[in-house]
């Protein structure tokens, strides 16, 4: 019989990791919610994920961009510390996730709206499973 190597999604293991890590204060998605959306939050955090090439047969080296934005300049700057310190901890509490890289930040960037906005980089190695 032959064995199958896959790899879970990545984006969705993250956005739960950091639903349970930073829970309902932030909204946590693959997408921004626009102000007037009636679940939109101050503070969102918003991820993406592009898995990149292989490091070995079963590991695959993965990208991800976290945007952070919030209400004033402490509060982004505080919570974009708080997601570069769970991510570093993301190989310890998600099933595929065995490494992380900071690659940049976090930076301010400029946003068009009211908001404060932070970014930062990662790059992850993530496991494969077989079936």
């Amino acid at each position: 019989m032959t064995s199958w190597i896959y790899y879970k999604d990545v984006e969705k293991e993250l956005v739960e990791f950091f639903v349970d890590k930073l829970g309902t204060s932030v909204n946590v998605s693959t997408k921004k919610l626009p102000a007037d959306d009636p679940d939109a939050v101050a503070n969102q955090l918003v991820l993406t994920v592009s898995p990149s090439g292989d490091k070995t047969p079963v590991t695959r080296f993965y990208g991800v961009v976290l945007e952070i934005y919030a209400e004033d300049y402490s509060e982004a700057s505080n919570l974009s510390r708080s997601v570069e310190m769970y991510l570093r901890q993301a190989p310890e509490f998600t099933d595929s996730i065995k490494r992380v890289d900071i690659v940049s930040g976090p930076i301010r960037l400029a946003e068009e709206g009211l908001q404060e906005k932070r970014s930062l980089s990662a790059d992850l190695v993530v496991k494969a499973f077989t079936d």
